[in-house]
């Protein structure tokens, strides 16, 4: 369920700030993954680097997050989320994943 963002949030060859930009262009991490070479490298913070992390996707590093998160009982939030946090999500550059255990609180 998490899959897309936990590799989106996992990603390294992108800065934060990059991944911002991204999700304010695209819905969501899946939608990057099958954006247009042509259609990522107009947005403008990308570098060529970044954009081949994106046209390159392994997702080996997510599925083993995403499988220990759930035997350890361990949420999984993504900037999306309605129970995402509304103070980190107005920082200059939030968490694209949250993992938690146990009840966040309500600030």
């Amino acid at each position: 369920m998490y899959l897309h963002w936990i590799w989106f949030a996992e990603l390294s060859g992108l800065s934060d700030q990059q991944k911002i930009a991204l999700l304010h262009r695209f819905s969501d991490p899946e939608e990057i993954l099958y954006a247009p070479k042509k259609v990522l490298t107009e947005i403008e913070c990308m570098t060529p680097e970044a954009v081949k992390v994106l046209l390159d996707p392994d997702f080996s590093i997510a599925k083993k997050i995403e499988k220990d998160c759930r035997s350890k009982n361990i949420r999984i939030l993504s900037i999306a989320d309605d129970a995402y946090p509304e103070r980190l999500r107005n920082i200059d550059e939030p968490p694209v994943v949250l993992y938690c255990k146990g009840q966040l609180p309500n600030i």
